[in-house]
């Protein structure tokens, strides 16, 4: 049985039980945590959605109502178009006449130009893209043939709400590109492998999350993102940077919320609410009390 095939059917299987357990309980993918000066909720974002989406919970509106100040990982409507154009050529092109083309074998260059060629795009306007821009790049526009866009997903949707709310930002855009820039260039070609051929980075993986995320169910969220037994040490070492790292410093933010007072609705990537190592089990494990909200 193909690594493929048994992916599906664990899905499947905790397609079915995850739903069963939201239809007895009707969880949602939101946490509170609170002391005598602050009072904090989590909600888990699906970054990239689409309008059939929405309405949301009327919980999860009220709670948002409930407070006056918004974190979200970066906020978007604060930085510059040029700027982050700016910096993605700066961290993202090669100026020095290497192309992609000189970094990948036979092999994964046809992958990639087959890849491209299915998106209707051309090979030659990512030559002189790093693999993790190029890597990036696919895995933003399979979402967007299914329908998807940024422009529908959670963290937007609370912006355009916010009103006179202060926006803090848990990490900085600087910061995100950092991570992707920081790889060896081993681990940058694993991504743009793995984008390429895994159903990780598709829109199927993101239909299943959705999924989860409507039944408030983390738990399975975290093994369809993290199946740990099918994972080799490039993807431990992904997994690490883009959550795991991450966790801590966003747990630290959260908690000195805690410790400053006031009424807080922060937003980050649902996978980071998920499973171990998760900022819900940080918090707990700090002698805090998360609690999981309900319809």
């Amino acid at each position: 049985m193909t690594g493929t095939i048994r992916y599906r059917i664990v899905f499947i299987l905790l397609l079915l039980c995850g739903s069963l357990f939201a239809l007895e309980k009707n969880q949602l993918y939101l946490w509170n945590v609170e002391t005598e000066i602050s009072n904090i909720y989590i909600l888990g974002s699906i970054h990239i959605l689409n309008r059939e989406f929405y309405p949301l919970p009327v919980k999860i509106e009220s709670a948002f109502e409930e407070t006056d100040l918004l974190v979200i990982e970066v906020d978007i409507n604060n930085v510059q178009e040029e700027e982050i154009l700016m910096l993605i050529f700066q961290k993202g092109v090669y100026t020095d006449g290497t192309t992609i083309a000189d970094k990948l074998n036979d092999e994964d260059f046809g992958l990639l130009r087959n890849k491209l060629e299915e998106l209707q795009l051309s090979v030659d306007a990512f030559l002189t893209f790093k693999p993790w821009l190029i890597a990036m790049t696919i895995q933003s526009l399979n979402y967007n043939f299914g329908g998807y866009d940024a422009a529908f997903g959670l963290d937007m949707y609370f912006l355009e709400k916010a009103g006179n709310r202060e926006i803090l930002e848990l990490e900085s855009m600087e910061y995100q590109l950092d991570m992707f820039t920081d790889m060896t260039e081993e681990l940058q070609i694993a991504y743009l492998i793995s984008v390429l051929t895994d159903d990780s980075y598709s829109e199927i993986f993101l239909e299943q999350a959705i999924e989860f995320w409507k039944a408030g169910d983390a738990d399975s969220l975290y093994l369809l993102m993290h199946p740990e037994k099918w994972s080799t040490p490039l993807d431990k070492e992904l997994f690490q940077i883009f959550f795991l790292d991450r966790n801590i410093l966003m747990a630290d933010r959260i908690e000195s919320y805690l410790e400053t007072g006031g009424n807080y609705f922060v937003i980050v990537g649902a996978g980071h609410l998920a499973g171990e190592g998760s900022i819900i089990d940080i918090l707990n494990a700090r002698g805090n009390k998360v609690i999981q909200i309900f319809e």
